[in-house]
Parts: C-alpha cells; structure tokens; sequence
C-alpha cells in the first residue's frame, strides 16, 4: 500500500509599499508642550515601521493659516535619519494661526503624492490627521477628506485631541469609514501614546502569505 502525505509550505513576506502623509494641526489653540507631545507621538509611531524605498515612507505636512511640508515622502529612507528629522521638528516648528485643515488635505492630494515627492505609483496611500479643534470651514474639510478617497483610494484616519474632540462630527467626516477602526479620540496631547498599539499595525506592511502543497 502506498500512502501519500501532502506537506504544506507556507511563504509570508512583507512586500506592500506604503507611503503614509502625517498631518499636524499646529495653530493658536495647541501650546508648545502640546505640540512637543504630537512630535513623541509620530516618533513613537514611525519607530515601529519598516522605513525603506521598497517599504514605507513617510511625509510629515503641518498647518495652521499656512501649510507646510516638513519633508517629502523620499527624503529620509531610513529608521534612523526619519527619526532624526522627526525628533529635530522639536527645535523648529512653532504654533499659531487658524485650523485650515482643508488647506492642510489639499495640499496632500494635490502635492504630497507627487511621484516628484517620492509618492509611488503602486504603493498603498494613508493619511493621519491630528487636530484640537474643528476647522475654519466644516464642509470643505469634510469634501477634500473625500477627495483624498475617491481621487487617490488613500485611507485617511483621524485623531481628535481634547475633552471635546467626540462632540467634534467634522473629526469622524475626515477619517474613512468605519470609525470604530478610522477615527481615535484622547483627552490630551499626552495620552496620544496610548493610541501607538493600535495605529501602528493599521500602518504598517500587510504580511502576504502564499501556500504551496507537496505530495
């Protein structure tokens, strides 16, 4: 009697590019210490990813009244000078001005994903939206937001900071849909670290697992 035994191989990489735009509300209503919080905090986040041209990389977009990119998507391709350029952000960037979000994420649509900033044509896009406050013009906010979706196929997740962030519906009109899994509320600028366990897989490579049989 013969007997056959099929034997299973299974081969997981880490092969999903990401190119990830973060975008930090840095106007009048968020103070220094606030701000000192957002920069651990995206520190704190990138640490845990694989920077790399064949992985992912990382913009960092600020805004207030004005809205500045504080580095391209290509211009740190390492753990090591991305965290640097985070950590350096402490000593440059300051606060004030108005909550021009949708500024703020049509700059990212229409500049941040530029293949001249470093965006790829086959990466997966996602943006992180960190704000106090709702902005100067709700529906234009919520409309860009769309935008970035249905233009891009980006997925967009929001962070609303502050005791009355929940009460603030342009938060849950930003991120994607569900919120349950999109949308993340903390009372302070300095519990954003409780959002890191969390965020960081949402970010991150997706594993690829391929099967193969032998007999």
């Amino acid at each position: 009697m013969i007997i056959y035994v099929n034997i299973f191989s299974t081969i997981c990489s880490f092969h999903l590019l990401v190119d990830i735009v973060l975008v930090i509300d840095t106007s009048d209503s968020v103070d220094s210490s606030d701000l000192q919080d957002a920069i651990d905090f995206i520190y704190n986040v990138t640490k845990w990813l694989k920077i790399g041209p064949q992985d992912i990389q990382i913009a960092v977009v600020t805004y207030a009244s004005d809205v500045k990119e504080q580095f391209d998507l290509n211009d740190y391709v390492t753990n090591t000078t991305l965290l640097q350029a985070i950590e350096s952000l402490k000593s440059t960037l300051k606060t004030g001005g108005g909550t021009y979000t949708f500024d703020a994420l049509t700059y990212v649509k229409t500049t941040s994903f530029l293949s001249m900033r470093g965006s790829r044509n086959n990466s997966k896009k996602a943006v992180l939206v960190m704000t106090d406050g709702q902005s100067t013009n709700y529906p234009l906010t919520v409309k860009t937001a769309n935008d970035l979706r249905t233009d891009l196929n980006a997925e967009v997740f929001a962070i609303g900071v502050g005791t009355d962030s929940k009460r603030n519906a342009e938060i849950q009109g930003i991120a994607n849909d569900p919120d349950s899994y999109f949308v993340y509320y903390v009372d302070s600028f300095d519990y954003l670290c409780s959002v890191v366990p969390s965020l960081v897989p949402k970010l991150g490579n997706v594993e690829i697992c391929t099967y193969e049989s032998y007999t």
